[in-house]
């Protein structure tokens, strides 16, 4: 004699399978879309922090040199909500003074609030300047930037002491 059909057992073990699939797919694509974010983010700081170290080795002053006479360095500032940068110029005492004092906003993006910085013995106060004409950084410290999503930092950026600026995953 001849069943045809499924048993309740064979119906089971398909649906079983079938759920456990569609778990790991779903598990993996919010991985992978966590993972995009993070990477968007960290390319948009990435971009940012390049255009403004580009400005302090080629020299670009924000102001008409009747402002500033002598280029002194960059800084890039997070204050939390928003990048920021600045424009320091030497005064003729050799003394860097901030000429625009409210910072220009950078263009804000994806990454604002995934943002965030370390402050450590080792790291910066959530800001890095960049010398004029070197690009190196002021204080000859390494600068770190974070991407953290879900509570869970995803990507780091990294500004070394010679103004190199790196994206990495987090360890």
């Amino acid at each position: 004699m001849r069943k045809n059909g499924f048993s309740l057992i064979e119906i089971l073990i398909a649906i079983a399978i079938s759920l456990l699939a569609a778990g790991a797919a779903i598990a993996g694509y919010r991985n992978f879309n966590t993972g995009k974010r993070a990477d968007v983010a960290a390319e948009e700081v990435y971009s940012q922090l390049v255009l403004i170290k580009s400005k302090a080795v080629s020299g670009e002053k924000m102001l008409s040199p009747e402002y500033c006479l002598n280029l002194h360095h960059y800084e890039v500032e997070w204050n939390g909500s928003n990048l920021a940068y600045y424009q320091y110029c030497s005064d003729d005492n050799g003394i860097p003074e901030s000429i625009d004092t409210e910072g220009k906003g950078m263009e804000s993006g994806s990454y604002e609030p995934y943002l965030s910085c370390a402050k450590t013995s080792q790291t910066s106060d959530c800001s890095v300047e960049f010398n004029a004409l070197s690009g190196s950084t002021i204080d000859n410290i390494s600068h770190s930037f974070y991407i953290v999503i879900d509570s869970t930092c995803e990507r780091e950026i990294e500004v070394e002491r010679n103004g190199n600026i790196t994206i990495k995953n987090c360890d």
